[in-house]
């Protein structure tokens, strides 16, 4: 039976988490984009930074956007 892969792998970290974790996958034969979440500054819930294994640049949502909200969910 052939895997089943999933459309986005979310791990708890910054770019250099990301990028371990794209080595690990490419290493494996497996292309999945991978997104990283960082806390914010002085750690502070809503202030969470997305690393997008894709993009170079970091993103930042506003608290109540709702795409923030589920990323945060």
């Amino acid at each position: 039976a052939e895997a089943v892969l999933p459309q986005l792998l979310v791990v708890d970290g910054g770019p250099r988490q990301v990028e371990r974790a794209l080595v690990a996958l490419a290493r494996a034969g497996v292309a999945v984009p991978v997104l990283g979440i960082s806390k914010g500054p002085g750690r502070v819930v809503g202030q969470e930074t997305l690393h997008l294994g894709w993009a170079s640049d970091a993103l930042r949502l506003a608290p109540n956007d709702p795409g923030f909200l589920l990323v945060q969910e």
